[in-house]
């Protein structure tokens, strides 16, 4: 701790300055020719701002702007726009990334790092802005709220958080899908597909026909998995 006005600088940010012996107008002998009132305003600013930072501010960091941008980008902003439109695998510095995904010349997978790697509290989101699939697919055998991958359609969006073990999805990706009546009691789809959809072989699906798939749209079912018309 260094006394403010003692000619010993400061001692912040290791510990608060003080200022317990305060400056007393001129013509007392060596007293400050100035009105005391502004240093000692000075160092009571001084050291108020001091209490309110706290000692070693920064952290690990190199001073208290780095510090904020580990969760903050430049301009103030947590999420951060990143555009893809092909294959992509993700890198800690897309921690709180925005993805806006094109999949309009095809299905697109983005692989997520390792959840060791990504850390507890990273978290992303991905909008599927085109009209064919977008999958997350976790590291090895890590898991996306206990799934092997999660499929984003067309306009819609997930928001995903790592553990540090495992991925979880923080959003209603589907939203319950479309619906009829209060409560959502009758369930409705479309009657044309107009998209590329994929069943990856770990799920099922059923559509209550009839049904028709336009020139634009593809439905590829992988072995494992079923589609029911019904």
């Amino acid at each position: 701790m260094a006394e403010l006005g003692a000619g010993s600088g400061s001692s912040y940010p290791t510990s608060l300055d003080s200022n317990s012996v305060v400056e007393v107008d001129s013509p007392a002998t060596g007293k400050t020719k100035v009105r005391a009132d502004v240093p000692n305003d000075l160092a009571a600013a001084i050291i108020a701002v001091q209490t309110e930072l706290g000692t070693d501010p920064a952290g690990t960091k190199a001073d208290v702007k780095t510090f904020f941008q580990t969760d903050h980008q430049t301009s103030g902003k947590h999420f951060h726009l990143i555009t893809k439109s092909s294959d992509y695998t993700t890198v800690s510095s897309d921690n709180w990334g925005m993805f806006r995904v094109d999949t309009s010349s095809g299905n697109v997978i983005i692989t997520l790092l390792a959840s060791a790697s990504a850390g507890d509290g990273h978290i992303m989101s991905f909008t599927n802005t085109g009209s064919n699939s977008l999958t997350l697919d976790p590291n090895g055998s890590e898991t996306l709220s206990g799934e092997t991958s999660l499929l984003v359609r067309k306009d819609k969006v997930a928001i995903i958080e790592c553990d540090g073990t495992n991925w979880h999805n923080l959003a209603n990706n589907e939203e319950g899908g479309p619906s009829l009546g209060s409560n959502s009691i009758i369930r409705t789809n479309a009657k044309t597909v107009e998209e590329t959809i994929v069943f990856l072989g770990t799920e099922n699906g059923m559509t209550v026909g009839p049904v028709t798939v336009a020139t634009t749209g593809s439905v590829t079912v992988t072995s494992g998995s079923t589609w029911t018309i019904v």
